[in-house]
């Protein structure tokens, strides 16, 4: 930010951010600043993103849809981090919508850390009634968990289902491949660019929300 402070670059593009709307606000007044990837509520900024929400419902529902009732969760505590709270809310939803009760007991919260994963894994395991499957808010979560079930001995893909988000390359290197949310970053990151440069060059600014389309990949950690 410093940079852009000092007008050595006529903008930025945030990839997530420590500012809360009021202070991203008044930045905007004075800078041309775009958010990528995370949102911030309230913000009136540039922004582009999936819709996690629905993004996560599909991801649950692809679970569902395999005959999963008993689905955990691992997710963020968190009141800020929108994203996080956007894809427990698409998980919630996604329950609802198919008539599986909501259980606090099959939701796990803590931090975006390699070693949460793992600690859900080992809370989820030792459940008197396991989840069948778990959906995690992020592709490393996934990994930590699927690594962690596999030493306690629990094979992602046959014992259990697992799924993420974002579509990071160790999805394919990993064994079993991890099936995912895919967010298309080349395709946010062009949008982001190409409206962040419009808004460089115009006194009108486009303080628009942009959602780029998600996929979900389904692959061997959820038995395909």
């Amino acid at each position: 930010m410093t940079m852009l402070f000092n007008r050595t670059v006529d903008g930025v593009v945030l990839l997530g951010t420590q500012y809360d709307a009021e202070e991203l606000n008044k930045l905007a007044q004075n800078y041309d600043i775009a958010l990528c990837c995370e949102g911030v509520d309230g913000a009136n900024v540039l922004t582009v993103a999936v819709d996690d929400e629905q993004a996560a419902y599909d991801a649950v529902t692809a679970l569902i849809r395999k005959g999963h009732k008993r689905i955990g969760f691992v997710g963020i505590d968190s009141k800020t981090a929108i994203s996080a709270i956007d894809r427990e809310n698409g998980y919630k939803r996604a329950l609802a919508e198919h008539g599986i009760a909501e259980s606090e007991e099959l939701i796990y919260r803590e931090n975006y850390e390699y070693d949460c994963g793992e600690r859900a894994a080992e809370y989820f395991a030792g459940l008197e009634n396991r989840p069948t499957a778990i959906f995690a808010v992020s592709d490393l979560l996934a990994i930590s968990v699927i690594n962690k079930l596999h030493e306690l001995g629990i094979e992602a893909g046959q014992d259990i289902g697992v799924i993420g988000f974002d579509n990071i390359t160790m999805c394919e290197m990993m064994r079993p491949k991890i099936s995912t949310v895919e967010q298309p970053c080349e395709k946010m990151g062009e949008l982001v660019i190409t409206k962040l440069i419009e808004n460089i060059h115009s006194e009108h600014k486009d303080t628009k929300y942009y959602t780029v389309k998600h996929r979900v990949i389904l692959r061997e950690s959820t038995g395909d």
